[in-house]
């Protein structure tokens, strides 16, 4: 096949340029769109074949040049009906008669009679003799028609060898120029086809670099996740279409976009599998299942068949161009198959049972922390910033005024029953009232049903005997606004709430009273959502005066979650001094409080006082507000204060480490550690702490210079994450920050060794210390790119300890 010369390509894209004004900004293969307009104006009677792997973008880029030509066509390769070159000029003149009734031409009326015509025509050389004589009549622009034919040798190879010799004879006369794609390499072609095609001449594509992915999902997601994007790359593979694909979905996890990806090629892989015949297909989907280059044996052992039959089926599906053999494998013998489209290979596995593919369900977990940060500070700061879940206590449902009771058994302890059952009259006892008007509501609440949870509170709100209790009538109203405010609802919620305060803020009953300081709680909670904040804080200001002045036992608890929250409200006002005031407020008035609900308050505003005072670079403030915390709740049970706790830790551990005291440091992890030595953490957060505290312990250790036990307490790390999910960031960089120094690479190989589960869970991670020591793997194609990544990491941290 002649190749072009690009060696001018330079002033060529320079002239191509000005006719190719109306390409959009995303364009992909810049310099192939650009070669190909100068070709088929420099030479038009040259038929020019894009080839490229799948996915690559020949399609979308044959369909860009398309739309830049005026006089051209396009022609999908996929259409069964066309066997010779009368059926592609009856296509061709189809497609002109649709474009001039589209633009209300003269000629429509004179092409749609020709079509109809020559579409019950029985001799081919008569068609053919007058559409060429028709199209001539159309042409204006004394240049030939442009037939662009995505995928040619797909519609070449029912036609024989008369089509393809007609098809030649009618480009040579100079009445065509032709634009096609090939999918299949060419070596694969049928002999009679392959011999035509080598005439042509030839634009191959490459897959897209990094930086033409990059620039394709930000065009279309200008918002995307920086650390998204080579994740995406790699399970793409650098395929438009798969990038396409993704961009239709949610970004923020890994697993949305790529689920999106699979689900797209659901139907094409559907069709493609059934074109398989079953025994080779068979051997096709266990080699899709094996995920990696595998042996004839590992095919056959999943295949369930005999080697010899399995090997005579993998020789016809490599034949087909569907499997890819190579020489080599672990021990460098023999041969090895994988798939032509390795994304076979993920929508087969993604499509079944998640408990038979775990391996890439871990990848995606792995892939999600890896390129999630950059380095250890980047997750240290996200640790001592994160959210401390605080409006979730303060914004729980009014019932809590009544833990131990269901919410009909509270008012029949609140209200006057006699007076009920005459307001309900002869029709039912005020039992079955309740039962039918309050009892829905208890249970949409605790099943968690907010549209539920709205109609039975409006269907109560609309009782006639509700007007004759007040504190009927403020239940249903509360109700009804925790539903809208629940339902992402705020404006709603908001003016339920003020409606509520407005009809009960003077109600002596002190159940109801109770019911209006939580709602204007759970209205500075409204605004915070809408971002007014100084609207929240005035919110939290009157719920502090209300519950202050109040009577009921809950009044303590919505006075402290007040006081948190506006405190947690200057914080983001950037009213630091304020904020700590309200704070230690709150920490001193409740210190001694046994609710414990409150005590878990009082934790929370030592440690969001330990955050405020650090962001001042206010260490010994900060350290005294921690140890306020550890002194007095380190001995509590209560999960929430234990979470505290263990962060305080943390916290100091950091901050003693930054003023480079690593024995105190230290001696907070040891601390922490101690707590939970003999016992099992009783929830995910703490885990996680847990697992940075050990990891803490190993950084300082190794800055110590103590190797032996750093690396103790490195297997703690991954004993402590490993079993729950992928380890945090901050093990897998320091890992990487290990692996540097190539003597510890055994040590760090036997981690992964005596824990099979840190080893499915961090595969990549695995492979790459492998590589590291020489040592031959096999892996999927997705996983060794992600292994490259980390042993880039691995190089620059090496690079940086010799230049030191």
């Amino acid at each position: 096949m002649a190749n072009i010369d690009t060696s001018d390509q330079i002033h060529r894209q320079s002239t191509t340029r000005e006719q190719s004004a109306q390409q959009p900004d995303d364009c992909l293969h810049q310099n192939a769109y650009d070669e190909i307009l100068f070709q088929l104006k420099a030479n038009q009677l040259q038929p020019l074949l894009i080839e490229g792997a799948r996915g690559c973008g020949k399609s979308y880029l044959i369909k860009m040049i398309h739309q830049h030509r005026h006089w051209s066509i396009f022609i999908d390769g996929q259409s069964s009906n066309i066997l010779c070159l009368a059926d592609l000029l009856l296509e061709v003149l189809l497609q002109c008669s649709r474009r001039h009734c589209a633009q209300a031409s003269p000629l429509a009326e004179t092409l749609k009679a020709t079509l109809q015509t020559l579409q019950h025509e029985l001799d081919d050389a008569r068609i053919i003799e007058q559409v060429i004589d028709l199209l001539s009549q159309l042409n204006t622009s004394q240049q030939p028609l442009l037939l662009c034919i995505d995928n040619l040798p797909e519609l070449l190879k029912d036609g024989g060898s008369e089509f393809i010799a007609s098809l030649d004879e009618q480009l040579k006369s100079g009445q065509f120029s032709l634009l096609a794609s090939a999918r299949t390499p060419l070596a694969k072609l049928i002999p009679t086809t392959r011999k035509h095609l080598e005439q042509y001449q030839s634009i191959v594509l490459e897959s897209l670099s990094s930086k033409q992915c990059e620039h394709l999902l930000r065009c279309h997601l200008p918002h995307i996740d920086h650390a998204l994007i080579r994740p995406l790359q790699i399970l793409t593979h650098h395929s438009p279409k798969a990038l396409f694909a993704m961009a239709q979905s949610p970004m923020n996890t890994i697993e949305q976009p790529f689920k999106k990806m699979v689900d797209g090629f659901n139907d094409s892989y559907q069709l493609k599998l059934k074109a398989i015949a079953p025994k080779e297909r068979k051997v096709y989907l266990a080699l899709a299942e094996l995920w990696q280059p595998s042996t004839t044996k590992q095919i056959t052992d999943k295949a369930r068949m005999d080697m010899r039959a399995a090997s005579a089926l993998l020789g016809r599906l490599v034949s087909k161009g569907l499997v890819v053999e190579q020489q080599g494998g672990q021990t460098g013998k023999g041969k090895i198959y994988s798939l032509a489209d390795p994304l076979l290979s993920l929508w087969y596995l993604s499509s079944a049972d998640k408990e038979k593919t775990p391996a890439l369900m871990s990848l995606l977990q792995f892939m999600g922390i890896f390129y999630r940060h950059k380095d250890w500070a980047a997750q240290r700061q996200a640790i001592l910033n994160e959210p401390d879940q605080a409006c979730a206590l303060a914004g729980q449902s009014l019932s809590n005024a009544w833990p131990q009771q269901t919410l009909c058994q509270a008012l029949l302890e609140a209200i006057d029953t006699n007076k009920l059952a005459m307001a309900i009259g002869d029709k039912e006892t005020y039992e079955q009232w309740l039962e039918d008007y309050v009892q829905p509501i208890e249970m949409a609440r605790q099943s968690g049903n907010m549209a539920a949870l709205l109609s039975s509170a409006t269907k109560l709100f609309e009782q006639p005997v509700v007007n004759q209790f007040e504190l009927l009538r403020c239940i249903a109203k509360a109700f009804i606004a925790i539903a809208l405010e629940t339902d992402d609802n705020p404006i709603k919620a908001l003016n339920s709430y003020q409606e509520l305060c407005e009809d009960f803020g003077q109600a002596s009953d002190p159940l109801v009273q109770m019911m209006v300081a939580q709602s204007l709680v759970n209205m500075g909670l409204c605004f915070e959502r809408l971002q007014q904040y100084e609207a929240a804080s005035k919110c939290y200001s009157d719920a502090i005066a209300k519950a202050t002045a109040g009577h009921h036992s809950h009044m303590q608890r919505i006075r402290a979650n007040a006081l948190y929250l506006k405190g947690q409200s200057y914080q983001v006002l950037e009213k630091p001094a304020s904020a700590v005031n309200v704070l230690a407020k709150l920490s001193n008035e409740f210190a001694e409080h046994l609710d414990s609900k409150i005590q878990a308050v009082v934790a929370r505003s030592y440690v969001k006082q330990g955050q405020i005072w650090l962001a001042l670079e206010q260490h010994s403030h900060a350290l005294k507000s921690l140890n306020k915390l550890i002194e007095s709740m380190r001995q509590n049970t209560q999960p929430q204060v234990q979470l505290c706790v263990a962060k305080a830790h943390l916290m100091q551990s950091y901050l003693f480490e930054k003023q480079n005291k690593i024995s105190q440091a230290l001696a907070h992890l040891d601390n922490l550690l101690g707590l939970w030595q003999d016992k099992k953490a009783p929830s995910s957060r703490l885990r996680q702490y847990l697992a940075e505290s050990w990891l803490q312990r190993a950084i300082l250790l190794f800055k110590s210079g103590n190797a032996a036990e750093a690396m103790s307490s490195l297997r703690r790390v991954f004993a402590n994450s490993a079993k729950h999910a992928t380890p945090s960031f901050s093990a897998l960089a320091l890992v990487t920050y290990l692996a540097a120094d190539k003597q510890k690479l055994p040590q760090l190989l036997e981690l992964f060794e005596q824990n099979p589960a840190l080893q499915q869970n961090s595969l990549p991670l695995w492979i790459a210390l492998k590589q590291e020591m020489n040592e031959p793997v096999m892996a999927a194609k997705e996983v060794l790119a992600v292994a490259a990544d980390i042993r880039q990491s691995i190089a620059q941290n090496r690079a940086t300890l010799q230049a030191q």
